[in-house]
């Protein structure tokens, strides 16, 4: 029996097949390879995941995810740098990038994405999770002080 599918939708690739999309040495011919290989999985779409860095490296990093034109690349999601400087729920995220959101930097960034970040950055434990530029916040690698998500 034959099974067919219209693929797979992964919402958080941080890299595939060698290529790690937050190095600023990705080319954008390395990341089209890096897709190649990841649809042959069965992933049809997917939002490269930029993680906390610098401003510069995440802006060289998007422009290099963005310029392969691949039709996989739905968008691309950003993970950091707005969390929480602690141990524990900052991960491997370094401890030097990471800041309290800011709208002006995430204006910044989003120019830089050429405006495809459609899903969540996230907030730091002080700041209240607002929509802005047509995205939503999420309170993911924080320790909260108050509730999360209020109305």
């Amino acid at each position: 029996m034959r099974l067919q599918a219209s693929g797979f939708f992964d919402l958080q690739v941080n890299g595939f097949a060698g290529v790690d999309f937050n190095d600023p040495a990705a080319t954008a011919e390395d990341i089209a390879r890096a897709l190649d290989a990841l649809q042959l999985t069965g992933v049809t779409r997917c939002l490269p995941t930029l993680i906390t860095s610098s401003f510069e490296d995440f802006a060289r990093c998007a422009r290099a995810a963005l310029a392969t034109g691949h039709a996989a690349v739905a968008g691309l999601h950003m993970e950091g740098p707005y969390l929480s400087p602690e141990d524990g729920p900052r991960g491997a995220h370094p401890r030097e990038h990471v800041r309290p959101a800011s709208l002006d930097d995430f204006s910044r960034r989003q120019a830089a994405a050429a405006g495809r970040m459609p899903p969540s950055p996230r907030t730091s434990a002080t700041a209240a999770p607002r929509p802005c530029h047509g995205t939503r916040t999420s309170c993911g690698r924080n320790w909260p002080r108050t509730a999360c998500g209020r109305a």
